[in-house]
């Protein structure tokens, strides 16, 4: 049996960009922030260019 280069590219997968990478990245560290804000009593949060600091 002989697969097309369709079936073939179908089989195959999509790939992993460095797009999609980011992507992820930028969700965990979303998620990483707003738990740490939320279960914390104080704390400073701090990325490129923003800052945010709070107490309870």
């Amino acid at each position: 049996m002989k697969l097309t280069s369709l079936q073939m590219q179908e089989m195959k997968g999509g790939a992993l960009t460095p797009q999609l990478v980011l992507v992820y990245l930028m969700l965990a560290a979303g998620a990483s922030g707003i738990y740490k804000i939320l279960t914390s009593k104080s704390g400073r949060l701090s990325f490129s260019g923003f800052s945010f600091q709070w107490s309870k």
